[in-house]
C-alpha cells in the first residue's frame, strides 16, 4: 500500500472534521498557522464554537522526536490540541502523551479516536495576543482611556488590561480576517467525501497572489520564448532573400 504522506493525512484529517460535524460553515481552517514567536508551524488548526483547535500530525515516516515540546508549545495557545498519528505510534502515545491530548489514529485510509482530549481554560492574555497583528492591536486599545503608543510592545501592554474575554474575541476576529477567504474558498470548491492533497493549497492564504504569480511568469515565458521563435523564422527569411 502507498505511504501516506502529511497531506493526505490533512486531507483525511478535514474529511474526518467535516464527517464529525466539527467543521461548519462557521469555522476556520488554518494549515500551516504559525505560532510560539514564528519557532512551531501547526500542521492544521481550526475553529470550533468559537474555540482553537491545534492537530499535529505525525505519518508512518515521521518520529516523535519534537513531539513533547510541541505539545507543550501548542498547549499555550489553543484549547484543545489533537495528534493525528500512524497506528504504530499509538501505543507510545498513550502512555507517555498528557491526558488532555486528543489521539486520533490511522490506520490505512481511516481515522479513529482513541482518546477524545479535554478542552482547557488556561491560555493567556499574552498568547491569544500574540495571534493579533499591529492592526488588530490598534482596533482593540482604540477605546482606551489613555494615550497608547503605536509600537507593539506598547500595545500589548495597554491590551493587557482588558478581560480575557475581549482578548479572546480580539484574537478570533483577527483570524477571521486572515483566514476566512481561504477557508470560504476550500469549503466551496471541495466535495467533503473527495477531499485530495492537492486541493489543500486552496487554503493558503496567498493561494491568489501565488496564481497571478505563476500566470504572469508563464506570460513572460510565452512572450520570450514567441520572441526567439519570431527571430529564429525572421533570420532564415532574411537568409533566403
Amino acid at each position: 500500500m502507498k505511504r501516506l504522506l502529511e497531506s493526505d493525512i490533512k486531507s483525511l484529517t478535514i474529511k474526518e472534521l467535516i464527517k464529525r460535524k466539527l467543521l461548519n460553515k462557521d469555522s476556520l481552517i488554518m494549515s500551516e498557522l504559525v505560532v510560539g514567536n514564528f519557532l512551531r508551524r501547526v500542521d492544521l488548526a481550526f475553529t470550533y464554537q468559537n474555540r482553537l483547535i491545534a492537530i499535529e500530525i505525525k505519518s508512518e515516516a515521521d518520529s516523535l522526536y519534537r513531539l513533547s515540546g510541541q505539545l507543550d508549545t501548542y498547549l499555550q495557545y489553543f484549547d484543545k490540541v489533537i495528534v493525528v498519528a500512524d497506528s504504530k505510534f499509538i501505543p507510545k502515545l498513550i502512555s507517555e502523551s498528557p491526558a488532555n491530548i486528543g489521539l486520533w489514529e490511522l490506520e490505512e485510509n481511516t481515522i479513529k479516536v482513541r482518546r477524545k482530549g479535554r478542552f482547557q481554560q488556561n491560555v493567556s492574555k499574552e498568547n491569544l495576543l500574540d495571534f493579533l497583528d499591529v492592526v488588530d492591536l490598534l482596533k482593540l486599545t482604540s477605546n482606551l482611556n489613555f494615550k497608547v503608543d503605536r509600537n507593539r510592545a506598547d500595545l500589548e501592554q495597554a491590551a493587557k488590561k482588558l478581560s480575557k474575554a475581549v482578548i479572546k474575541s480580539a484574537a478570533l476576529k483577527a483570524l477571521q480576517r486572515k483566514f476566512r477567504e481561504p477557508t470560504s474558498r476550500f469549503l466551496t470548491q471541495t466535495c467533503s467525501d473527495e477531499i485530495k492533497a492537492e486541493d489543500l493549497k486552496l487554503l493558503s492564504r496567498f493561494q491568489d497572489q501565488k496564481s497571478f504569480a505563476e500566470e504572469s511568469r508563464k506570460r513572460n515565458f510565452d512572450f520570450w520564448n514567441n520572441l526567439d521563435n519570431y527571430l529564429v523564422s525572421l533570420k532564415s527569411f532574411a537568409e533566403s532573400v
